[in-house]
């Protein structure tokens, strides 16, 4: 008897895929030999993670399994970017540029104008791109990253870089704090500087970005980076290193305590930004953050973790519905979110997509079981263009299609 119990015991922990849960988030069991040092997401499913020691990991399940990839490399990689559907480039440390052809199957080294630390990673389209890093420089490709030239060097190191185009661009300098170049990363220009090691960034459009640093500090701009001003002020309790957001809502930024060694720390905002609140520790420093449109994902030094729980999903009620219902959409046209709201008359595997005019799924917004209840979901058009689109509500017992502008 205590036989068959230990052997249902394995099967259900190996069912769970080695999921290690701490607070409200997941370890997952295949990641946790490495040292992450960052994470992004192509779509719902795809996403790769870089290594403190030049390991490359890939997911195609929506990041319940990582599987290490041969990146021809040993040193530090620090930041990825999807050009496209095939093309991914990693860099880090001595130069290292990494690029793959195949959507992260295969890599190859290429060539750098300097061996400098190479600390970020922005595409503006398919051929253009910048990296950023130590010793402020800045490099440039117009083919895809095949090869670069260098761009500008200076006095600090840039941390984080973000481009809007071929021209204009903001950086993170630890030493000099907020810079933007309008000439293509030749010259910068200090925007703001009152405390250094300045980190991460991300824009939630051409107006509208962030930026965490050192001792805690959220900046705030609405002008593309011509100015900042102070959300959140320095503190003696923890460091920023990344901020991002899953929509125009909902952002996370990460980083480590100051006091109390090997502690990660998340905060969480719900309004934009406005607001930041601490939500969950960490035994491990958390750099890189990422979302697959249902999930957070958090890049730390002992592994991957995910989010417990869909971020963006709310529970409005817990009674049971009569029926299940799709509601439509609120508002309607819309630009550039929506709310999505829904009744489940039981507890069953969920599925929410958007779909466009040609039938194609754009977005997966819902893919798990969930109670019986009503739910609300937020969807962001941000990144897809005008036109009408199509949100569809499946389960086993329930299939309903309704129809949505995004109008910009």
């Amino acid at each position: 008897m205590k036989t068959k119990l230990l052997i249902l015991f394995l099967a259900i922990f190996l069912f769970a895929f080695n999921l290690f849960v701490q607070a409200d988030w997941i370890r997952l069991g295949s990641s946790e030999n490495f040292n992450i040092n960052n994470i992004k997401f192509l779509n719902a499913n795809t996403g790769i993670a870089v290594c403190r020691y030049g390991e490359v990991l890939k997911t195609t399940n929506a990041g319940m399994n990582w599987f290490l990839k041969n990146s021809g490399h040993t040193s530090p990689l620090q930041d990825i970017c999807f050009v496209n559907q095939q093309i991914v480039l990693a860099v880090g440390l001595q130069g290292g540029i990494i690029r793959s052809t195949d959507c992260g199957e295969n890599w190859v080294t290429i060539d750098s104008p300097n061996n400098t630390w190479l600390n970020s990673i922005s595409f503006v389209d398919n051929l253009t791109g910048f990296v950023c890093g130590d010793d402020e420089i800045s490099i440039k490709t117009t083919d895809a990253g095949l090869t670069w030239t260098l761009k500008s060097m200076g006095t600090g190191n840039f941390f984080n870089c973000w481009f809007f185009n071929s021209n204009t661009g903001v950086v993170s300098n630890t030493t000099l704090g907020m810079r933007k170049t309008t000439n293509g990363g030749s010259n910068w220009l200090t925007t703001y500087n009152p405390v250094d090691f300045a980190k991460g960034i991300y824009f939630i459009n051409q107006n509208l970005g962030f930026a965490v640093g050192k001792y805690g500090y959220i900046l705030k701009t609405t002008n593309s980076g011509d100015n900042w001003f102070v959300i959140q002020p320095s503190n003696n309790i923890y460091n920023l290193d990344y901020i991002s957001f899953l929509n125009q809502s909902i952002g996370l930024a990460t980083g480590g305590s100051q006091t109390i060694e090997n502690r990660g720390v998340v905060l969480k905002t719900t309004n934009g930004g406005d607001n930041w609140v601490v939500t969950d520790n960490i035994n491990s420093y958390i750099h890189g953050i990422a979302f697959n449109g249902t999930y957070a994902f958090i890049a730390a030094d002992s592994g991957i973790y995910r989010s417990a729980d869909p971020i963006g999903i709310k529970n409005i009620s817990s009674e049971v519905p009569k029926n299940y219902f799709l509601s439509q959409n609120y508002p309607n046209p819309f630009n550039p979110e929506t709310i999505i709201q829904y009744e489940l008359q039981k507890n069953e595997f969920v599925k929410l997509y958007i779909l466009n005019s040609l039938g194609q799924k754009v977005a997966t917004l819902v893919n798990e079981k969930q109670s019986s209840g009503t739910y609300e979901v937020t969807f962001d058009g941000t990144n897809l263009p005008s036109g009408i689109y199509f949100y569809k509500l499946e389960t086993a017992s329930y299939n309903e299609t309704k129809k949505m502008i995004l109008l910009k």
